[in-house]
């Protein structure tokens, strides 16, 4: 039996570099088909960053406890890339691996 995608599913997600006592939760949701199938194209000919990029600005749903230096809340706004520009480029991409996983039915998924 397949079991299909929730597309309302939000993770809390926690960086593998964030070590610290109060961490930034990113809050990673599912991408449109559509969106996924046009990201996954691009990728397929471009092998490029931007579309990494775009997987993020799409699914990147929110954040919790993000602070700029001044220990600062930062506001997310989403689907915007002046937001996306105050993540450190490692964790983007590890965002970016993180909400393609998201997208993907696990193979227990598959199984069950």
């Amino acid at each position: 039996m397949i079991i299909s995608l929730d597309s309302n599913k939000i993770v809390k997600y926690k960086s593998k570099s964030d070590t610290g006592n109060d961490p930034t939760l990113f809050l990673l949701g599912t991408i449109s088909h559509k969106d996924m199938l046009e990201l996954q194209s691009e990728w397929n000919e471009k092998n490029s960053g931007s579309t990494t990029y775009k997987i993020v600005k799409k699914g990147l749903k929110g954040w919790e406890n993000f602070k700029d230096l001044n220990n600062n809340n930062i506001e997310f706004k989403y689907n915007d890339e002046t937001c996306l520009e105050n993540i450190p480029l490692n964790i983007l991409i590890e965002l970016g691996n993180e909400i393609i996983k998201l997208n993907v039915l696990s193979e227990l998924d598959k199984k069950n």
